[in-house]
Order: C-alpha cells, then structure tokens, then sequence
C-alpha cells in the first residue's frame, strides 16, 4: 500500500499506525503536511529516496527497525463478520479454491454504513464502507447467488455508495437511490488494500485468478453496476495482476445471460455500447 500526500487527504487506521511508528508528536490518522514532512526526515536519514512516499522500500525500512513491535498492515483493516453461524440469504452450497476464478464489482446503490455486523446479511464476499474499511462478509468458498450466472465461479465485491453508470451523467444513474457520490480517499486505500489480500489468498490457496467482471454483465437490471469509477479499480487491479487485457472481463462481447457488455465509455479501449 502506497500512501502519500494527496488532495482529498488519505486517512484511517494505516496512516495512524504510520504515525505511530514514525513517533509523531499527534496522531490524527490524517496523512498531512506534518506526515509527510516526518517521512522524508525518515528517508533522509536512512539514505532512502527523499520523496514522502510511503512505498515498498520505506514501509521495508519502517518494518525493519520494529522488530520488537511489527507493523502490521492489514491488522484492523480487514473486519471478519464471516465466522457467524447462520449461512447467507441466497448461499446455494461450497465450492474449492480450484473453482474460484476472479470477482465480481458491484455498488450497493445505497448506504449501508461503517458498522461491520450491518453488512453481515449482504451477499457478497467482500464489503468496503464509505470510510475505505474492507469486511470479509463470508468466506470466498461459500457459493453465494451475487451475480446471476457469474456467481458460481467468482467473489463477489460491494462497493458502498451510489454511483453513476457512466460518472458525470445523471442519465446513467439508478432511479429512487439516495445522492450519488464518487468513491472516497478510504475507498481507494481500502481497495489496494483489499486487492493485495485477494492476491495472497489466491496465492495461499494455489487458485489462479482469472478473471474481473462487472456485475451488469450478468444481469439487464444492473446496467450501472458497479459503475464507471469502479471500473477503472477493475481495469487498475487487472494491468497489476498481469491479467490478459482482452479477455480478463470475458471480452468486449462478453456477457452473461440478460447481462450487457462493458460499455465504450468504461473503456475507451472496447467497442462496448452503453
């Protein structure tokens, strides 16, 4: 996870443990001017690249001189609600990491809120809240109906908020839903976050991850779900995981029973049509 100086301001529980570390005087769990500034006093004196980027190389040389006290990365970030006893609403039955090839991006089209057990009804795999916290709903083998025909085989990801279909344009947006939003600076943490995860599960698990999809892919109803914005998440996620660029979302033809193709303004690299 990369953290930095950016408007609007990154914040959670990750920039607070940075400061913690970093033993700064406040801990606000805002990266701001004053963060930024102890990150490069860190990186000039240990001859690191003066920037105020919190990448791979400072986190390694935070880490390394917290051998009594370890920071944990993902510790606090992740919420399991997943180990209660009832099954989900719509769970059809288990399945093998074998049988696990990708996920699915979906928008709640509403508000659910920060308070993990709230989210522990939902049908998905994977929730992330306004505020970028990333709750593990239930486990990845549970084959749980998300996505009409594209549930059997993929996670199913929850993005909270209300989103455009295409983002600036009130025309693609779902009647009745609450105020549209764009995703926030947590969000966007919290997705790294949640990728990086999803990686090393994949890896632990020796499942190969195939696949992003959309959920409008799947369904005539949800033609703008998860939405454009999210789709660049999509897009960002698949150039990392190395993902062939013509075939990791099935293709620009590729849909699921009444499901419709990802739209040309999505991916201006596809032929797709709205």
């Amino acid at each position: 996870m990369i953290l930095k100086l950016k408007d609007p301001r990154l914040r959670g529980p990750i920039v607070a443990r940075l400061q913690e570390a970093l033993d700064l005087p406040v801990i606000d769990s805002v990266f701001g001017p004053q963060t930024e500034n102890e990150v490069k006093a860190f990186q000039f004196s240990r001859q690191l690249k003066v920037d105020g980027i919190v990448g791979p190389a400072t986190w390694t040389k935070i880490e390394s001189e917290l051998d009594s006290n370890p920071l944990d990365l993902n510790e606090g970030l992740i919420y399991d609600v997943s180990e209660r006893r009832e099954k989900p609403r719509l769970f059809e039955g288990f399945r093998l990491w074998a049988q696990i090839f990708g996920v699915v991006f979906h928008q709640t089209g509403c508000y659910l809120g920060e308070n993990p057990e709230r989210w522990a009804r939902v049908n998905c795999h994977y929730g992330l809240t306004r505020e970028g916290k990333v709750i593990k709903v239930n486990p990845e083998t549970y084959f749980i109906w998300h996505a009409q025909g594209l549930s059997k085989y993929n996670i199913g990801i929850e993005v909270d908020g209300h989103y455009a279909g295409i983002e600036g344009n009130p025309n693609t947006v779902w009647k009745d839903g609450p105020s549209i939003c764009n995703l926030s600076a947590g969000q966007i943490m919290g997705l790294e976050l949640l990728k990086d995860h999803l990686k090393a599960q994949f890896l632990l698990n020796a499942a190969e991850w195939k696949n992003i999809f959309a959920h409008r892919q799947s369904s005539e109803d949800r033609r703008s779900d998860p939405g454009s914005e999210i789709w660049q998440v999509a897009l960002s996620w698949a150039k990392d995981l190395n993902l062939d660029r013509d075939k990791f979302d099935g293709g620009c033809t590729y849909k699921k029973g009444t499901g419709s193709t990802i739209p040309k303004a999505w991916d201006i690299q596809r032929a797709g049509k709205y």
